[in-house]
C-alpha cells in the first residue's frame, strides 16, 4: 500500500483493530464472488486530500457521528463497481460515479462487483 493513491472515508468513528485504532477507511473494489480485491483509484492527475462527490448530492459533513448508528450503514450496501467505476447506487436506482475534480474513481480490473 505504500505510495499508493488510493480512496478513504475519513473521520470515522474510532474503532480498535488489532490494538489499532483506526478512524478511516480504504475503499477496494471486490468481484460478486470475493474472488479479487483490489484498491478501488482515484482518477489520474489527483492529489491526497481531493474530495469524493457524487451528482446532485450536496457535501454536508456532520459535525459529530451519531453515537449508536453510523451513517456509513444507510450507504454501504449501495457502493458497487459499475463496469469498472466506483459507484453509489442512490435509493432511486441510479449508479452515481465516485468522482474527483479530475474525473471518476475506478477498479483497475475488477468489473461489475462491490465497494
Amino acid at each position: 500500500m505504500q505510495n499508493a493513491m488510493v480512496v478513504v472515508l475519513c473521520n470515522l468513528k474510532p474503532r480498535t483493530i488489532e490494538n489499532y485504532v483506526s478512524q478511516g477507511m480504504v475503499l477496494c473494489a471486490q468481484t460478486d464472488d470475493g474472488s479479487k480485491i483490489e484498491f478501488l483509484s482515484p482518477p489520474e492527475g489527483s492529489q491526497p486530500g481531493d474530495i469524493v462527490t457524487f451528482e446532485g448530492y450536496e457535501r454536508k459533513p456532520l459535525d459529530v457521528l451519531p453515537a449508536k448508528k453510523s451513517p456509513w450503514d444507510d450507504v454501504k450496501a449501495g457502493f458497487i463497481v459499475d463496469g469498472n467505476i466506483g459507484c453509489y447506487k442512490d435509493p432511486t436506482g441510479k449508479n452515481l460515479a465516485f468522482t474527483t475534480t479530475h474525473g471518476v474513481c475506478k477498479a483497475a480490473t475488477v468489473t461489475n462487483g462491490k465497494v
